[in-house]
């Protein structure tokens, strides 16, 4: 059964995806460009329920990137605009799998996925602090999401979706062991990677997101089949 949409859930702060940080920037200019932010969820308990990321394996991101391997990757969040200096660009979620690591629903594991019928998205604002070094950024994101019962395609229990905002500091060049693809979040301008973005440190996944979603929805099925 489909339910409606759960209302919005008040979930930790995104690690920094989301947020609204008000702080002074530099003049020099300091350019961010459009890319993708890959993360990887840690398991997580709720409820009794303990979580963890579904690894995608490979990702095509299209154009002349195409298909690519992305390892342990369970969400993509891309910017679809040019920040640095102040500007609030679009955020989307174009990936997101999650699973419970027991069968707690009924017997069956449940899995979470991004809804298809809505678009994943939000805004980011980056803040130049150290020109050719990084800064601070303010999100925010609204993700709309099903819970799937079986699998990751299985039949759908429950629709739901999140909104949050967060802050945290960013840097142009990856830390250790960082996934690179190039034109994906590794020397998006074509040379070095001095317009890249890296959260500092590095989030975990949309930890935060994913997590306010599976709490709330593990105790909706509890709800439903006490």
């Amino acid at each position: 059964m489909r339910n409606k949409p759960i209302q919005h859930a008040t979930i930790l702060a995104l690690a920094g995806l989301c947020g609204v940080l008000f702080l002074q920037t530099s003049s020099r200019a300091d350019v961010v460009d459009p890319g993708f932010d890959l993360f990887t969820f840690p398991d997580t308990s709720f409820d009794g329920v303990v979580w963890a990321g579904v690894p995608l394996g490979t990702y095509n991101f299209g154009g002349s990137i195409g298909v690519q391997n992305v390892g342990n990757t369970d969400t993509i969040v891309r910017r679809l605009g040019t920040s640095g200096t102040g500007q609030t660009v679009p955020l989307q979620v174009d990936a997101l799998q999650l699973v419970s690591a027991t069968p707690s629903f009924g017997g069956q594991y449940g899995f979470i996925t991004l809804d298809p019928n809505d678009t994943s998205g939000g805004t980011i604002t980056c803040f130049t602090a150290t020109p050719g070094t990084g800064g601070t950024y303010s999100a925010q994101l609204h993700v709309y999401y099903d819970l799937h019962i079986g699998s990751l395609a299985g039949p759908v229990y429950t629709s739901g979706e999140v909104t949050e905002k967060g802050s945290g500091d960013w840097q142009h060049n990856p830390p250790p062991g960082s996934l690179l693809i190039p034109g994906v979040n590794d020397e998006l301008n074509g040379t070095d990677t001095s317009a890249d973005f890296w959260p500092v440190p590095e989030p975990s996944s949309l930890a935060l997101l994913g997590i306010g979603a599976v709490s709330l929805l593990a105790r909706k099925w509890r709800r439903l089949t006490a």
